[in-house]
């Protein structure tokens, strides 16, 4: 139950069943805090960036307050959903937008919770600058371990000076006084590279954005040479897995699946560059809470290609993997295949074993291995 100065709220993160994990920080309570101490005027259009759960909206739409939340995270977005019904609050008073859509209007109040990657908050900081006014309050918070010196040189450089707070709980605050006459420079993102003649696309946030990381790329080096004619490319990021696997079977088809929205459009765009896009369908979801009517149906999958990741937020967890995997059994038909690329260490091959009754290795170096599981 998270208390502060706005009320008790019940709030859960809904991506993991792991009773342990709390669906808000220090730096929540921080922010919070700091508007009542503060007297600021949660009234008028309010934007919320990065709202890891929903308990900086809903301490917000609990007061009355219109609220806009716009991040990367489906993830984020359904826990957002799930808070305000259990906190007996209307979904109406949140608007809820991706991070690949242009925000609208000029806002009062931005409250913005510092991203684990620099490079997400460099283009939404970018895409911020148009809709700040002279009037317009920003305030920032994160936990100190994510509140770097190139953190504040991005506000400073993109937004306008910076005056951050004393850490409390580990968390900090700072407050931006926006400077519409400063230049900003130009928005890099989102980068485009290319790997083996495959013209990638990739928006701020998604793995690996500026290169293609060395598992991915012994990935690639493994992909079955022939015999699928239907894959998912579940965890897709940037889509460079399932847009080879498309080139090397021209009459295949591979349904795109992530719960980042950066990552699916950046897999549209990488798709559409390889001219597959007629063969490729694009889900941006969170495995663990998405109506099984918007997934591939059970048993009509070939082939699964998988590169889990192995936290959730900040969190350690096998949590992601192990919802990968369950949802990878009951895509596949029968002899259908899942392939899984991961740190050697992680012992992937475990739950696999457990799940499918089988698993050997493709493949493997001295940091990576690739395992296969048949259905």
């Amino acid at each position: 139950m998270m208390e502060v100065p706005q009320g008790r709220f019940d709030l859960a993160r809904g991506e993991t069943d792991d009773g342990s994990l709390r669906a808000w920080d220090a730096a929540d309570e921080y922010i919070l805090n700091h508007l009542a101490e503060a007297a600021v005027r949660a009234t008028g259009s309010i934007l919320v960036v990065n709202d890891g759960y929903g308990a900086l909206a809903v301490a917000l739409a609990s007061q009355g307050a219109s609220v806009v939340s716009w991040g990367d995270s489906v993830a984020a977005h359904n826990a957002l959903e799930l808070n305000l019904a259990t906190n007996r609050l209307g979904s109406a008073d949140v608007q809820a937008l991706p991070s690949t859509q242009d925000l609208e209007g000029i806002f009062d109040l931005v409250l913005i919770k510092v991203p684990k990657h620099n490079s997400l908050l460099e283009d939404q900081l970018h895409r911020l600058r148009l809709v700040l006014g002279d009037g317009s309050v920003v305030v920032v918070g994160g936990m100190t371990r994510h509140v770097h010196t190139s953190t504040l040189d991005l506000f400073e450089s993109i937004l306008g000076p910076i005056k951050t707070s004393l850490a409390r709980k580990k968390a900090r605050l700072g407050f931006v006084d926006f400077d519409a006459s400063l230049r900003g420079g130009q928005n890099p993102w989102p980068l485009v590279w290319e790997h083996d003649g495959i013209k990638t696309t990739n928006w701020a946030g998604v793995f690996s954005a500026r290169k293609l990381d060395i598992g991915t790329r012994f990935f690639l080096e493994h992909l079955p040479a022939a015999g699928f004619t239907s894959a998912v490319d579940l965890g897709c990021g940037n889509g460079i897995v399932g847009a080879t696997f498309l080139q090397q079977h021209p009459s295949a088809h591979c349904t795109f699946v992530d719960e980042s929205y950066g990552a699916i459009a950046s897999a549209q765009a990488t798709v559409k560059a390889c001219g597959s896009s007629e063969r490729a369908r694009f889900i941006a979801a969170d495995i663990l809470s998405a109506p099984e009517d918007l997934l591939p149906e059970p048993g009509s999958i070939d082939l699964v290609l998988n590169n889990p990741p192995f936290h959730s937020n900040a969190a350690l967890s096998s949590q992601a993997s192990n919802e990968m995997f369950s949802a990878s059994h009951r895509f596949l038909c029968k002899d259908g295949q899942l392939l899984v690329i991961g740190n050697r260490h992680l012992g992937y091959h475990v739950a696999l074993n457990r799940l499918f009754g089988n698993c050997e290795t493709r493949a493997s170096n001295s940091k990576f291995v690739v395992l296969q599981a048949t259905r």
